[in-house]
């Protein structure tokens, strides 16, 4: 998989952590995780669409965006806890139980940590999975979470080469 040889990912206890370069000034890369009318065009693997996005950037507002494969929906909701602009955002990620996550149920909650760092023209972005245990951690790779995220960061780099 193309995403994966050019994402580091680095598995820790009760964490993955995710990075890659993106070949953007950082507030480009900023507004791509943080305004509509980008996250609408690479939010999700390979496969899936959006149907609709809002977000409210602020500390308890949220990202609310709905990906589309086959027909189905699945609505993601985050709930952010921390904004620190152009530098690091930081949400909750739960499924709900009403949503429809395929027959292998929802996946376990986790906090992400979204990290935005100015290096050599061009803009590092360091994303922290923390779970509440290593089973949850394992269960999020099981489902294919690490090539899940190398292929959004993949259409969030072909985004930003626009």
């Amino acid at each position: 998989m193309s995403g994966l040889n050019k994402m580091q990912v680095q598995i820790n206890e009760r964490e993955l952590v995710f990075t890659r370069m993106f070949d953007a000034p950082r507030e480009l890369v900023w507004e791509a995780w943080t305004k509509e009318e980008h996250l609408l065009k690479w939010w999700g693997p390979h496969g899936f669409t959006n149907k609709d996005c809002s977000v409210d950037l602020k500390a308890g507002g949220s990202l609310k965006i709905t990906m589309m494969r086959s027909g189905e929906d699945y609505p993601c909701h985050l709930n952010f806890f921390e904004i620190v602009p152009l530098k690091r955002f930081v949400w909750t990620d739960k499924a709900n139980a009403s949503d429809k996550l395929g027959s292998d149920g929802a996946p376990p909650g986790s906090s992400i940590t979204v990290l935005f760092e100015d290096f050599e023209n061009k803009t590092k972005v360091t994303m922290i999975l923390t779970y509440g245990s290593n089973e949850e951690r394992d269960q999020d790779i099981s489902r294919g979470d690490v090539e899940g995220w190398a292929e959004m960061f993949e259409k969030l780099d072909d985004l930003l080469k626009g």
